[in-house]
Parts: C-alpha cells; structure tokens; sequence
C-alpha cells in the first residue's frame, strides 16, 4: 500500500517532469514528421514539371507522414486534457480511451458516481492506470469499476499475469502523486501467477 505522507514536493516534481516529457515529446516526433512533411512537399514542387511520378510519391509519402503526425497529436491531445472529457463526460470519455487500448475493457462506471469536479482527476488516473500497466502486451482484459459510498472507490482488475511481472514502482508512483492533494491511496493486489487488481480511492471531504 502506498499512502501519503504530505510529500507535495514530490507531486510538484513530478508534474515538471511530466511537461518536461510532454515537451521532448513535441519536439522529437511531431515536430522532426512536419519538418519532413515540409521538405517532402517542396521537393515535389521542384520536380513536378520534370517528374511528375516522383512528385506524387513524395506528395504521397507527405500525406502519410501527416496522417502520424496527426495521431500522435491526438494521442498527445488525450494526455492532457481529452475533448471528449471535457464536451461529454467521463464515461465517454472512458469509452473512447478503452477502444486505444491493447487489451479489451469492461466498464462498470455509473453515470453519477463521480463529482463533475473530480472527473478530470479520475479520468487521468484510469489514463495511467491503463495505458501504463507493466507488461501489458500480456493483458488478456481488464475491468474498470467506479463506486461511490463512504469513499470514490476505483478498482482496475486485470486479467492475466503480466503485472506481478513488471516494473510496479514506476506505474504506481505516478498513481500516488496524482492522490497526494486528495489524500487518497493506491492499492495493488498482484499474487504470483494470478489476476491482480489495483484500487484507488478518494476519501470525501
């Protein structure tokens, strides 16, 4: 279990870190794929009268290049603050991130369970919780379920081994910084060779 401590240094630096990320993020792939796109199309424009098979394959290759581009911003996009969250709700939201996954997601999230004003927090913990999973390739399927009584209860079960094999420090550490401001917990339950399942909770105030 790990359970805070009052450390919001710690949360302060690990939301540095995280722009610092996004930031080399931006630089080493969107913008390296527009410079190639700008130089593949005005390599077309020079050959065009002369070659124009060579110009179409570079306008081609140009328009590929875009189409990546545009699903790493997007990807980029739903790091931050996804458009659907925000124009929808949580649960669609939810959805949405649940078809980019690796591995099939089952939803059990109430349409009322979570405070408009915690939908964003809870929306990035499951976003980290998900995407993040040590040895995901080997997740069979998970299970996403939210409740609401004494505490806002999030559980993550996950079907499959791959858990108790990876690195759990490094995907629960940014769980627990997220929670610090909320004084809530993580909880990760991952037995030797059998499901594990992780809980996340927010006590009411």
């Amino acid at each position: 279990m790990m359970e805070p401590h009052g450390d919001h240094l710690r949360a302060s630096r690990a939301a540095d870190e995280w722009r610092f990320n996004l930031a080399r993020q931006l630089h080493q792939s969107a913008q390296q794929q527009l410079v190639n796109i700008v130089m593949s199309l005005r390599r077309a424009d020079q050959v065009w009268a002369e070659r124009p098979n060579e110009s179409r394959q570079l306008i081609e290759l140009a328009a590929g290049e875009a189409q990546r581009t545009l699903d790493e911003l997007r990807d980029l996009v739903a790091e931050v603050y996804p458009a659907i969250l925000a124009t929808r709700g949580l649960v669609p939201a939810l959805r949405s991130l649940g078809t980019r996954l690796l591995f099939p997601l089952d939803l059990d999230v109430p349409s009322n369970a979570v405070p408009s004003s915690l939908e964003p927090t809870v929306y990035f913990l499951c976003y980290q919780a998900l995407t993040e999973v040590p040895g995901q390739d080997h997740v069979l399927a998970a299970k996403l379920s939210v409740a609401n009584s004494d505490v806002l209860t999030i559980e993550v079960h996950f079907e499959g081994h791959a858990v108790a094999t990876g690195d759990v420090n490094s995907w629960l550490a940014p769980l627990y910084d997220r929670l610090l401001p909320y004084e809530g917990y993580v909880e990760l339950n991952a037995p030797a060779d059998q499901n594990s399942v992780l809980t996340m909770q927010i006590p009411k105030k």
